[in-house]
């Protein structure tokens, strides 16, 4: 946190430790009904402070929640005479196949704010985040590794995208606030149910872990506050370092920074060439860091989420694109019982009934109960977010973990000949693995063996 004046902006601060707001700007609230974001709602009201309440809908919890929630926003701010919008985000019908659901809703709350604010100049959304959030997320990342800019990320500005968010609250505790609330009057405000529930890394950091230390060591929490803001102050000084440094190609260049500022350089080189907030993984910068030990040697360093690739040759840095890869392999059908050959790729497919299956099996055969079998089945390529269940596994593997574990490229992945069944369940990929379907028990009556070799004209 950087040191800024408190109230100015406020007239009546109510004795909380507000931060100023940028002026003559158009606000927007995130406004979940929580206690947090309706004592800022409060605040902004009881300051004749103009703006837009929003409210967005997720779909993830059960829609008594969900309606129990949107009517309390509606009751308030209608109460109050404050704008509110309802934005449904129907997080799990518009998750990507490869998303969590948390990741999902982040994703699309952004492409929210990107429209809400692209309507008018001068926009600025409104968050509540208090210093108890802002110590939750600084030990949080402190526990996975992170640097003083990772670990100090709730700043109270932050441009993202493009887009400004405020959090005029970081200062005040979250008792301060329920305080505040019921000193206002307000005595209910929406909880959210899951908030009790410890198995999540916050809350049982939240719930179990700081109450136990706070009880225990009385200076802790002020502590943890302090040093925030200590910590902010670090992080703030070696970005203004970072920044202050003009971005080169040049080896030499990045051999002589600071592990400390090549960081940030790093995410300033990406960000430039992206055109969006880059943040180098801990992964990628360890291997940034080992490539440049290494004297006269080339190496792509792939990043994150990306296709293309940081490339670290003799005497350069730079970000080196993707070889164009093929179109892939069409779909195809096979009769399998009528055609015992199928040369698919560069790959020749047959398929022979046999009376036992032997003790060691190949990678390139697949035995199979011939009559849990359709006489059709098809090849396709693997799929985005595809999974197996693989025989002998109780829970399925994601193709993309499989391929990369095998040491497959991008590029042989796209015409990889994965047999499936008529309903394009995976049943084998040759050499990888092979799934829970038909497969043969002591009740067998008939076995097919699916026996894959590279196709000799290919060679």
């Amino acid at each position: 946190m950087k040191n800024r004046n408190l109230s100015t902006s406020w007239k009546n601060s109510n004795n909380l430790p507000l931060l100023t707001l940028p002026p003559e700007k158009q606000y927007f609230l995130a406004f979940s009904g929580g206690a947090d974001s309706t004592a800022l709602l409060l605040l902004l009201k009881q300051n004749h402070i103009p703006f837009t309440a929003i409210h967005f809908t997720h779909g993830i919890r059960c829609a008594e929640s969900g309606e129990k929630e949107r009517r309390f926003c509606a009751e308030i701010c209608k109460k109050l005479q404050i704008p509110l919008r309802d934005i449904p985000l129907d997080v799990m019908k518009n998750k990507l196949p490869d998303e969590g659901i948390e990741e999902a809703a982040r994703r699309l709350r952004l492409e929210a704010w990107k429209n809400i604010t692209s309507e008018q100049q001068n926009s600025i959304v409104l968050t509540a985040h208090h210093s108890n959030d802002a110590v939750e997320n600084m030990l949080l990342r402190l526990m996975r590794g992170g640097n003083t800019s990772s670990i100090t990320s709730l700043q109270f500005i932050t441009e993202v995208e493009g887009m400004i968010f405020c959090r005029p609250l970081l200062y005040c505790t979250k008792q301060q606030l329920i305080d505040y609330l019921q000193n206002s009057g307000i005595r209910e405000w929406i909880t959210d149910e899951t908030n009790a529930d410890s198995s999540y890394f916050r809350n049982f950091l939240r719930n179990e872990i700081l109450p136990e230390i706070n009880q225990h060591i009385h200076y802790a929490e002020g502590g943890f506050r302090a040093a925030y803001q200590a910590l902010s102050q670090d992080a703030e000084y070696l970005q203004q370092t970072a920044d202050a440094l003009p971005l080169s190609d040049d080896r030499t260049f990045w051999e002589q920074l600071h592990p400390a500022i090549r960081a940030r350089v790093l995410r300033r080189y990406l960000t430039d060439y992206f055109q969006c907030d880059m943040i180098p993984s801990q992964t990628l910068l360890l291997r940034f860091a080992a490539a440049l030990k290494q004297k006269n040697s080339c190496q792509r360093l792939p990043v994150p989420g990306k296709k293309e690739f940081l490339y670290v040759d003799k005497n350069k840095v730079c970000i080196l694109k993707p070889e164009p890869l093929s179109a892939g392999l069409p779909d195809v059908s096979w009769n399998w019982q009528n055609d015992k050959t199928l040369i698919y790729g560069n790959m020749v497919f047959t398929a022979e009934y046999v009376n036992t299956i032997p003790d060691h099996t190949s990678e390139n055969e697949c035995y199979c109960d011939a009559d849990q079998l359709d006489p059709v089945l098809f090849f396709a390529p693997p799929q985005q977010g595809e999974t197996i269940h693989c025989f002998g596994s109780n829970s399925s593997r994601k193709l993309k973990k499989l391929f990369t574990d095998a040491g497959i490229s991008a590029l042989e992945k796209k015409s990889y000949p994965v047999l499936r069944t008529v309903d394009h369940e995976i049943l084998w990929i040759p050499a990888l693995r092979r799934s829970s379907l038909a497969v043969c028990t002591e009740n067998t009556e008939k076995i097919v063996r699916f026996r894959a070799v590279k196709n000799p004209s290919t060679l």
